[in-house]
């Protein structure tokens, strides 16, 4: 498996703790930010929404890279099957280290 090249991106499934962990802090710096605003600021409301807008992004964004892999997986699997080596009689397989 290629390396993606994102912070945090891993084989070893860090990249779900980053996401909690990038969620968190985001939510933090809004509510600081909230915090700092005089009672009342329209911008309070903004700001939450903007954090869901970018929250419901990101789960979309997680859900769709899920599912590439799962269909890369399976196309594996697939080929797996009816793939084998010049000349080898058996059946060949192909290990992931996901």
């Amino acid at each position: 498996m290629q390396d993606s090249g994102q912070p945090g991106a891993s084989s070893e499934g860090g990249t779900g703790k980053d996401v909690s962990r990038l969620a968190a802090e985001c939510g933090e710096a809004v509510q600081a930010f909230v915090r700092a605003l005089p009672k009342g600021d329209p911008r309070a409301g903004e700001a939450g929404r903007k954090l869901l807008d970018l929250l419901s992004w990101a789960l979309v964004m997680t859900q769709a890279a899920r599912a590439t892999c799962l269909a890369d997986l399976r196309r594996v699997a697939t080929a797996n099957r009816y793939s084998r080596r010049c000349g080898e009689p058996g059946r060949v397989s192909v290990q992931l280290d996901a």
